[in-house]
């Protein structure tokens, strides 16, 4: 029911719903347990992590679910058959295969979570588009502060694109 019901709503609105129902959330555990908070002191940086992973994390077990589906079964049936314990059977077998085949999506997935920070600005989030749209509105240079945002998005993709080939082409020669 969580994954149909997140996968449905957009980011935005997730987000402008922890902005402002996470502090009455918060007030309202912080009363049943007694505790005296002013829930209104929550960082936004805190609300976007919270509204973020509630998003993602519906898509990310997807992610686990289909590389966790494609594990041949006859491999788990010749390691018990070798005498390997549930966990030696996780641990040598299933999870080495089952992250490599996970990776390419995993990082898909950060690089959208990355492109959904921008949205993080309506929250008075900055980062780097809501920098750049600050800049461009101080000296009128819409164009130039965005092309810079560009780049500095280009560029921390291809780091972690590369990155994460590098690691996932390590662990397709272990396994």
């Amino acid at each position: 029911m969580y994954k149909i019901a997140v996968k449905g709503i957009p980011m935005v609105i997730v987000i402008f719903l922890a902005y402002y129902g996470l502090p009455m959330l918060i007030q309202a555990f912080a009363t049943v347990f007694g505790i005296q908070t002013n829930p209104h002191t929550v960082p936004n940086w805190v609300i976007i992590i919270v509204a973020l992973t509630s998003c993602v994390s519906a898509f990310q077990a997807e992610i686990i679910k289909g590389s966790l589906n494609a594990f041949d079964k006859g491999q788990a049936e010749a390691a018990q058959s070798l005498g390997y314990s549930q966990w030696q059977l996780f641990r040598r077998v299933l999870f080495p295969q089952m992250i490599v085949s996970a990776i390419p999506d995993l990082v898909n997935s950060f690089m959208v979570i990355m492109k959904a920070m921008s949205l993080a600005f309506a929250i008075e989030v900055v980062d780097i588009f809501a920098k750049s749209q600050l800049t461009a509105a101080l000296n009128f240079y819409y164009l130039e502060a965005f092309l810079v945002a560009v780049v500095f998005y280009m560029l921390i993709a291809f780091a972690v694109t590369k990155m994460a080939d590098s690691i996932e082409s390590r662990l397709r020669l272990r396994s």
